[in-house]
């Protein structure tokens, strides 16, 4: 499949999907590229409607934003494309967020009334970390206040694996483990892990296979299509470590 957009290129979503000769243009074009060069289907990656990329959240307008979203062309309607017989598959790359898109999916809806067999849920070989966070009062770091952090190769993710090579992550008795001055702790809520040093003032939150796996029940416990994951290169190779590895041991697909 092809993807357009993402985190650094989604800009011009913003002007076609609120003018609705461009809308038919972008819906054409995109029938016209998986016919012509022969993918499976497109990714539809504006991150985000309301805001949120690079350099989009100038460009954003909450208000009018997700309707634009649901409107524009292939992103909205639904529409299927056929050639030679072979289905093509449309994607939506997009946020969610907890209550409405949760209990929607839980009573047989899902997003935009798609069916949930249609949906897949993302998974990030990745995490974020933020800086000068203080101890609060469970000492954990949990609901404080931080600034952006930034990994040893100076990115805003924190890849899954380098969080072992820096050190500062282990693994054992079947879980992860904070190192180096960092202890692991759980979110009950968000359902996934952290690790946070009062000595570092620094908080992690990233996938391990427990999140992981929690997910993969999710999928299997609301007949979701399956899962996405960004990206390969950041998993551990290591089958007790890998995320690819949970993936695969827990997701059941028809």
């Amino acid at each position: 499949m092809i993807s357009i957009g993402g985190w650094i290129f989604s800009s011009p979503f913003f002007s076609i999907a609120r003018d609705a000769q461009r809308r038919t243009e972008f819906s054409k074009w995109a029938v016209h590229v998986m016919a012509r060069y022969g993918f499976d289907g497109i990714d539809i990656d504006w991150e985000y409607p309301d805001g949120g990329g690079l350099e989009q959240s100038a460009l954003a307008n909450p208000a009018s934003d997700g309707a634009n979203f649901l409107a524009c062309g292939p992103c909205g309607r639904g529409w299927a494309v056929r050639r030679q017989g072979r289905p093509r598959l449309l994607l939506e790359h997009c946020g969610t967020g907890r209550g409405r898109k949760d209990r929607q999916l839980r009573s047989g809806g899902g997003k935009g009334g798609v069916p949930p067999a249609q949906l897949v849920v993302g998974v990030p070989f990745y995490g974020r970390g933020w800086d000068s966070v203080p101890p609060g009062p469970r000492n954990d770091g949990l609901g404080q206040s931080g600034t952006e952090a930034l990994s040893s190769l100076g990115e805003r993710e924190f890849p899954y694996d380098r969080l072992y090579a820096d050190g500062d992550l282990s693994f054992a008795y079947g879980r992860t483990m904070g190192i180096n001055g960092y202890t692991r702790f759980w979110d009950p809520v968000a359902q996934v892990a952290y690790f946070y040093s009062a000595t570092a003032r620094r908080m992690v939150t990233f996938e391990d296979p427990e999140s992981a796996g929690i997910k993969m029940n999710y999928v299997n416990q609301t007949g979701l299509g399956g899962v996405m994951f960004w990206e390969l290169s950041e998993d551990e190779n290591t089958a007790e470590r890998s995320l690819l590895e949970t993936i695969y041991q827990k997701l059941r697909l028809p």
